[in-house]
């Protein structure tokens, strides 16, 4: 399997909770799928127009 896609695995079949977009100077630059203490954050780089996919796994008491 393709290191790549080992991200998506990362949440199982947990269900989506959240969707939230972040914008800087009027531009979207995140895109956060929250599945409860997992997150797939999609991360856009305008200067190499290329976007960084990556879990994040948010421990008990951290700020969503």
């Amino acid at each position: 399997m393709s290191p790549v896609l080992d991200v998506f695995h990362s949440i199982g079949e947990a269900p989506l909770h959240l969707v939230a977009y972040f914008y800087v100077h009027g531009c979207l630059e995140r895109i956060v799928f929250s599945f409860g203490p997992t997150s797939l954050v999609v991360l856009a780089d305008e200067d190499d127009d290329t976007v960084a996919i990556s879990a994040v796994h948010r421990v008990f008491g951290d700020s969503p």
